[in-house]
């Protein structure tokens, strides 16, 4: 019998020894393949999911709605908004066709970016849109501090120095944002006749609440605010003299959202300082010992060292002050020394991670992140405990041994003064 060969090439016989070998090599390659998928040594892709966004914008400036036109539904929880102030926007929602979100757009390209999986590397840009306007913005690296008559804004990168005035003056502040989602940025401050208010980058002022449920006072004394969603909150969180925690909204509802067994004092802020891709809300019990709620309702944790209270409260802020992806929060120690701290680490600066050799004593006041040399990487600030300037530290997204103490100026050089009470937001 005649074999026809497929190919042009002379047919060659096959010993049995070769076609043993061949045979055991196939064997064993269907079994890797095979032990692959039953054991999940061959991870499945994880496709980015398919449908069409729209961005529509609103009657008020730099307002936006985010719409979901059709396609696929988009986990909220997996998505990160870049370009508006509020990148979580859809954090909880399963966004479906027909759904739509308000954003507040903060630059000339907004993107929507969907994650791979949680903790994953690998993202894709789902959606790129170009704003015709957008809403009020701070200039780069703009740190604010307490001032005689009010609160005294700096712009980082220039040096141009403002006080926005206050009828009361600020006895603690909180980080500023648009927390009424009207466009303009505001400052939350305390006052030491027992009252939240918002002062706006335009010069106005607002009174958010000067009472709590409990009837106790409001704490604003060694304290600090932040602002955000928590709970289903979106406000002003604070401390009330009963130690427990409070969110105030602009439209005039205050609502208890913690009753920490330790008490709480200082509200630093809400973000992820454990990597699992949800926000925890991050505070300092009656004892100035630094804690985070991982869940709403849940039970606290404590972590990193406890805080410095002597004239302000060493509460500081959250950033990404190295520039690895993960948040971290800054706090001054009772012996006035800088912490970076996450839920897993407590980063203390030492003599040897600064250029001088010499590490950063600072006030035991609030802390800020800005990057106030717009190289893209927060700058760690705080006010000088010899000094009483502001001043930062620079590089600390380089080696350690790189990281240097600077002082923050004015456009004439200057070195600006920093309140030891309400600290540097």
């Amino acid at each position: 019998m005649c074999r026809v060969v497929s190919h042009s090439l002379p047919e060659r016989a096959v010993s049995p020894v070769v076609g043993t070998v061949l045979l055991v090599g196939i064997v064993l390659l269907l079994a890797a393949v095979s032990a692959g998928f039953v054991f999940g040594l061959t991870e499945p892709q994880d496709p980015a999911p398919q449908a069409t966004l729209a961005l529509e914008q609103t009657d008020t400036p730099g307002e936006y709605r985010l719409v979901h036109e059709s396609g696929d539904t988009i986990d909220g929880d997996r998505v990160t908004l870049r370009g508006v102030a509020d990148p979580d926007a859809l954090a909880g929602i399963a966004f479906t066709a027909g759904k739509s979100v308000v954003v507040q757009a903060q630059s000339d390209s907004v993107r929507v970016i969907w994650a791979e999986h949680d903790g994953a590397p690998s993202s894709y840009v789902l959606s790129t849109f170009s704003p015709t306007t957008t809403a009020d913005t701070l200039p780069v690296g703009t740190v604010f501090t307490g001032a005689p008559g009010g609160v005294r804004q700096i712009a980082g990168t220039t040096g141009d120095m403002t006080t926005l005035a206050t009828p009361n003056e600020p006895t603690a502040l909180g980080p500023a944002t648009d927390i009424d989602s009207d466009g303009t940025i505001e400052i939350p401050y305390a006052t030491s006749g027992g009252a939240i208010k918002l002062v706006a980058t335009d010069g106005s002022v607002e009174t958010v609440t000067t009472s709590i449920p409990t009837g106790a006072g409001i704490d604003t004394d060694k304290t600090r605010l932040a602002s955000g969603t928590w709970d289903g909150c979106t406000g002003v969180f604070f401390a009330g003299d009963d130690d427990d925690v409070y969110c105030a909204t602009t439209g005039g509802s205050t609502t208890r959202i913690a009753d920490p067994g330790d008490g709480g004092t200082a509200i630093l802020g809400i973000g992820d300082i454990d990597a699992d891709s949800n926000d925890e809300f991050i505070f300092a019990d009656a004892s100035a010992q630094l804690q985070y709620y991982d869940s709403p309702g849940g039970t606290p944790t404590p972590i990193g060292p406890t805080l410095g209270a002597s004239t302000g409260m060493g509460a500081g802020t959250l950033g990404d002050f190295d520039s690895d992806g993960q948040t971290s929060v800054a706090v001054v120690d009772g012996g006035n020394d800088i912490h970076m701290v996450d839920a897993s680490s407590d980063t203390k600066i030492e003599s040897s991670d600064v250029v001088s050799g010499t590490a950063p004593s600072a006030k035991q006041s609030a802390v800020a992140a800005a990057d106030v040399d717009d190289d893209g990487a927060d700058e760690l600030v705080y006010i000088g405990d010899s000094s009483g300037k502001l001043r930062y530290v620079d590089n600390i997204d380089q080696s350690a041994g790189a990281w240097e103490r600077k002082f923050l100026t004015d456009d004439s050089g200057s070195q600006v003064d920093g309140d030891v009470e309400t600290g540097a937001v």
